[in-house]
């Protein structure tokens, strides 16, 4: 998930009010994380009542005498006048997306908020924690990749070089960044339950959260008395080697919304033709587009347009106006991209990329091939496929250059867990399809998968439907929910 430029202002206001002002600190041996409330800030426009904390943890708890790291939590209080004493934990995706953006949108969390607390947890190393973990030259780096017309491997290996050297840079500083792993998110999470002194609680993940959320389903079960996932991300998927074929499925998933609908048929009768007519008029003529924050203007390819039509089809909205986008710029009104493409171009400069690479590398491409990604895009058109083949690579490039990681066997192996488990999938989402919801569900026993139709990534944020489906199993987690999506 990609934040929007409305989120990306938000985030760049609240910088410096909650980043704590100490730096992480050695510890003693008797250590014991703490939460601690505090004040919420008076420039930002939160929800009266919303209260605002910090967790302190170790940053690798397999070094009891080392540094500690510190999380910043936001609580957005129930509706009820006496809340259920199980509150809903909310885990945003990446890996390594601020969290924050969420405690100023709550629209998706409202039916919860009618008989319970929705609590969110800022990860380790994301925008607001100490220490973020967060890379500005790769986020340049790898935009300029997108825009160049250099062979893949050729055009990512200046962003994977950039973020190792951010790595490196961090890592001169002191900081483990091992240690920033969803096993030791997964234990945050279990310290903040005790340290709020929660019995039991129900966690929310979506897409990376949702993987999250396994992990602690895995290692902490007992303080967890439902969990959702949606957007599901499972612990035995081939993220990489899959996600060609899956952004290829949301993208001719959104022709198939469009073919079955006769006046969108009849105004845009051949998409996917009017799509690569526009990738290849900008390949030989690349779009100018004038910029906001950037001293230059930026010249939009086929590549990187192909980019930003991915990036689109993370939201539901977008699923079913892409159509009409791709006629509007094969008629050379580029209005809807021009408003777009900078900020998806330059999208990882808010995520935590330097803890979102550690992740990817060491519970995910480590038990990956790399002729499963050379052939990841084979079936696909050669324009899509140079495209996808962009983060495949740059995320290959980046975990040759890491040969210290830990690894854990056990991240790569099926989640079993009797804890109930509502499972949400988006029919056409690009990079969590319902398969991988299927996958989860085989080791889930008490699990209920459903797939909401011509929905993206995250289905709840746009469809009113689905989140009613999730607040009511949480109400009853027992029961059998009932699918509410038409």
């Amino acid at each position: 998930m990609h934040a929007s430029p409305k989120w990306l202002l938000i985030v760049i206001l609240a910088l410096g009010w909650l980043t704590p002002t100490h730096t992480p600190t050695a510890t003693h041996a008797q250590f014991s994380p703490s939460y601690t409330e505090m004040d919420c800030p008076d420039d930002i426009p939160l929800e009266s009542g919303v209260r605002c904390g910090m967790l302190e943890v170790l940053e690798n708890r397999a070094n009891p005498a080392g540094r500690t790291i510190q999380l910043p939590i936001y609580t957005l209080p129930s509706f009820a006048e006496t809340p259920e004493p199980d509150s809903v934990v909310f885990l945003a995706g990446g890996p390594g997306q601020d969290a924050s953006i969420f405690a100023y949108y709550t629209d998706s969390f409202m039916p919860f908020r009618f008989s319970r607390d929705v609590i969110i947890l800022e990860q380790r190393g994301t925008l607001l924690a100490n220490p973020a973990l967060m890379c500005p030259e790769y986020g340049v780096t790898i935009a300029e990749g997108y825009l160049s017309d250099l062979p893949v491997q050729e055009a990512v290996q200046p962003a994977a070089d950039a973020l190792l050297q951010c790595r490196a840079d961090y890592q001169a500083q002191g900081i483990d960044t091992n240690a920033y792993t969803t096993t030791e998110n997964a234990a945050d999470l279990e310290d903040l339950r005790t340290t709020m002194g929660y019995e039991q609680w129900n966690l929310y993940g979506a897409s990376y959260g949702t993987n999250l959320a396994l992990i602690a389903m895995r290692d902490h079960p007992d303080g967890l008395r439902s969990v959702i996932l949606e957007s599901v991300n499972p612990t035995t998927i081939n993220f990489f080697p899959d996600t060609p074929v899956n952004v290829a499925n949301a993208l001719y998933g959104s022709f198939a919304i469009c073919a079955a609908d006769p006046d969108c048929a009849a105004d845009y009768p051949d998409p996917e033709a009017a799509l690569f007519e526009v990738v290849d008029r900008l390949n030989e003529t690349p779009l100018e587009i004038t910029t906001r924050d950037l001293p230059q203007n930026i010249f939009l390819n086929g590549r990187a347009y192909l980019f930003v039509l991915f990036n689109t089809l993370y939201q539901t909205y977008y699923l079913h106006e892409l159509p009409r986008i791709i006629y509007d710029n094969l008629d050379g009104d580029f209005g809807d991209i021009s408003a777009i493409a900078q900020s998806y171009l330059y999208s990882w400069g808010d995520f935590s990329t330097v803890m979102h690479y550690t992740i990817q590398c060491t519970e995910r491409l480590a038990y990956d091939t790399l002729d499963e990604f050379e052939a990841a895009s084979d079936s696909l058109d050669p324009r899509l496929a140079d495209m996808t083949d962009m983060d495949n690579f740059v995320t290959w490039a980046i975990c040759q250059g890491m040969d210290d990681l830990y690894l854990n066997p056990a991240d790569n192996e099926p989640v079993v867990s009797d804890v109930p488990t509502l499972l949400i999938s988006g029919q056409y989402d690009p990079v969590t399809p319902p398969i991988n919801g299927d996958v989860a569900l085989e080791t889930l026993s008490r699990g209920q998968h459903f797939v909401i139709p011509n929905a993206a990534h995250t289905p709840s944020f746009a469809i009113p439907c689905a989140r009613q489906m999730m607040a009511m199993f949480v109400e009853a987690p027992e029961a059998e929910v009932v699918m509410l999506c038409d």
